[in-house]
């Protein structure tokens, strides 16, 4: 079979790394999406003469439907079998047929609002008072964290939403699971809900010294000669020092992008000779089609981060047209007009996207709401 020049250039720009690859058809669609530990070796696998002597039908029908070739590198494999399974079914490759049954990935689920909460598995999140974890390469491995954290924190694993006396003399859990037994009073409700919390912080990776006992664990599996077990532990024990680490990352990141947003917005008062920090920005823009479909946007910050929950989305109320300025003023007017007659404070900066025409309508509306005091700035091009 003979490659295109597309194709083998692709090929040779593979990695040797974790990742997930796509396969395309010449009309762009995604025919096959597959995860490998080695995206070299096993995109390229596909294309040997040797395979596609011995492939059969619907594999060579495969290769020779693709006319393109992408792929996404990951840290890992269980990261690749994440992503694979996300974009099976966004794209719903036609080749994919492992998939269509909608199966999902396993997660561990717990609903601390319960007296006596306790973990189980699931495999759909639900918007509910519950608290999500996961989802897990593999149902084996989901199963083996749920065994860990309920062995290692002495977590109940009986149905009964409040467990009494009556469902303990039928359960050995507290003899043979080690059960902290919480049904006869062997523990208190608040020593119990303490021993959730810390499983859950282990679980989001956040108990470093707890992933040792589970690397032990691990360890002893495998000196027992329970293979399957270790490789579940490994596994588990593979994904949590991996949270570990990008918890830490962030924290870290946080930490400097604060710092870094701090320094920025005292720049800012500086350069605008403003009297005060401005700790809230509010920016404003307004975007249309030749006049028509027009929409404002406002973005807030404060103290330089971003806040997304605080944005806003204004439909243009007047007649379509093509003056951004009166637009602008329906918008800053209606979000201010607002914050005034509930009580609220505005921002210490109200930012406008475009040159001095838009700073002063910016102004004009705060002057109309008696805001004079309110500093404004534009963003404009550098030769407006």
């Amino acid at each position: 079979m003979r490659l295109s020049s597309r194709i083998q250039d692709k090929l040779q720009q593979l990695p040797d790394r974790p990742g997930v690859y796509i396969m395309r058809d010449g009309a762009g669609r995604v025919i096959y999406v597959g995860k490998a530990s080695s995206l070299r070796k096993r995109v390229r696998w596909y294309f040997r003469q040797a395979t596609l002597r011995s492939a059969d039908p619907k594999l060579r029908g495969l290769v020779k439907s693709v006319y393109d070739l992408s792929f996404i590198i990951c840290r890992t494999e269980a990261e690749a079998a994440l992503t694979e399974a996300r974009l099976i079914k966004d794209f719903r490759p036609r080749y994919n047929v492992q998939f269509r049954d909608d199966k999902r990935f396993l997660m561990l689920k717990v609903n601390l609002s319960e007296p006596f909460p306790r973990f189980s598995t699931c495999r759909v999140r639900k918007d509910d008072s519950a608290r999500y974890f996961g989802p897990y390469p593999s149902s084996r491995v989901a199963r083996t964290a749920l065994d860990f954290v309920e062995k290692r924190y002495g977590l109940r694993r009986c149905r009964a939403l409040i467990p009494d006396h009556e469902d303990w003399k039928h359960c050995l859990n507290d003899t043979v699971r080690y059960c902290s037994a919480p049904c006869v009073g062997k523990i208190s409700r608040d020593a119990y809900l303490s021993r959730v919390a810390a499983a859950c912080r282990f679980l989001q990776g956040e108990k470093a010294e707890d992933l040792e006992d589970l690397r032990g664990a691990m360890m002893r599996a495998a000196e027992e000669q329970d293979y399957e077990k270790a490789a579940a532990l490994r596994d588990l024990w593979l994904r949590l020092r991996e949270a570990l680490r990008d918890r830490r990352c962030h924290v870290r990141r946080l930490r400097y992008s604060r710092e870094e947003a701090l320094q920025g917005i005292e720049e800012l008062q500086r350069v605008l000779g403003l009297k005060k920090l401005p700790v809230v920005i509010e920016t404003f823009d307004i975007s249309h089609i030749s006049g028509s479909l027009a929409v404002g946007s406002m973005v807030r910050s404060e103290y330089g981060i971003p806040r997304p929950g605080r944005y806003r989305r204004y439909r243009i109320r007047i007649s379509p047209g093509r003056d951004d300025t009166a637009m602008l003023r329906e918008v800053i007017g209606r979000r201010y007009r607002r914050l005034l007659n509930e009580g609220k404070p505005l921002p210490d900066l109200v930012l406008v996207d475009g040159g001095a025409p838009q700073v002063a309508a910016a102004k004009r509306v705060l002057d109309e709401l008696g805001q004079q005091g309110t500093p404004v700035a534009g963003l404009a091009k550098r030769l407006e």
